[in-house]
């Protein structure tokens, strides 16, 4: 795998390459570095600990939630944070189109790691799992 080989099969070094990718918006090599970040489980670790991404992740955060929730946010519940990361980087960064698709491609590497988006049965179309704001914390809506 050329991104594997990029950082030197150090997946400790992905989260880097990710950020620069990003940076230079190359959609091909970002869905790469999520796929290998998946699929290594190493995209809570990513969320938990990179400064970088925490940083635009509650810019995110605050900007769709507001910055009650955003100074609140505490990272424990891992899939609301791959959630809102999923959301931000495939719709807020790359302005994919099948952002939806993507997410459920991703979340479906690794069974049982959780669902963040869903198949509405009444319209047949992906959609990401809502959140609300309760008590200036997110919570899944029901």
């Amino acid at each position: 795998i050329p991104i594997l080989s990029e950082i030197d099969n150090d997946t400790s070094k992905l989260g880097g390459l990710l950020w620069d990718t990003i940076g230079i918006g190359d959609s091909k090599k970002i869905l790469g570095c999520l796929k290998i970040l998946v699929e290594k489980k190493g995209i809570d670790r990513l969320i938990k600990e990179d400064k970088r991404f925490q940083s635009i992740f509650k810019r995110f955060i605050g900007i769709k939630y507001g910055n009650d929730v955003s100074n609140k946010f505490n990272y424990e519940d891992k899939l609301i944070n791959r959630r809102i990361f999923l959301e931000m980087i495939l719709v807020d960064k790359l302005k994919n189109k099948k952002a939806n698709f993507l997410a459920y491609y991703l979340t479906n590497l690794i069974k049982g790691s959780g669902q963040v988006v869903y198949l509405d049965k009444s319209d047949g179309i992906l959609k990401w799992r809502e959140l609300q704001v309760i008590s200036s914390n997110l919570v899944w809506v029901d």
